[in-house]
């Protein structure tokens, strides 16, 4: 019974990580910068982690190229509180010639 009841608790625990990035939500664009936000990030796993951190530039090069400057850089990222337990990134990228 012990046996179950600690598999029981390892898939739970195992199955609080999320495997699938997250969407990266635009905040803001100015023509001169673009803010991106990542939410929840305490819960993705290291590979969803990069795997939204890309999906992040691409979408930062994408809203850039609509603007005058067309390319993106990433400038920096900072964590934003979003509860108790929840952590959101911002990311800031400026567009470029």
């Amino acid at each position: 019974m012990k046996k179950i009841a600690s598999s029981i608790a390892l898939c739970i625990l195992v199955s609080g990580c999320i495997a699938a990035p997250t969407d990266a939500v635009v905040t803001s664009f100015n023509g001169d910068s673009v803010d991106i936000q990542l939410n929840q990030i305490d819960f993705l796993t290291p590979e969803a982690l990069a795997s939204s951190r890309a999906n992040a530039d691409r979408r930062a090069q994408e809203i850039c190229a609509r603007g005058p400057k067309k390319n993106a850089e990433f400038a920096s990222a900072r964590n934003i509180a979003a509860g108790q337990y929840i952590t959101n990134e911002a990311r800031f990228y400026l567009c470029l010639d």
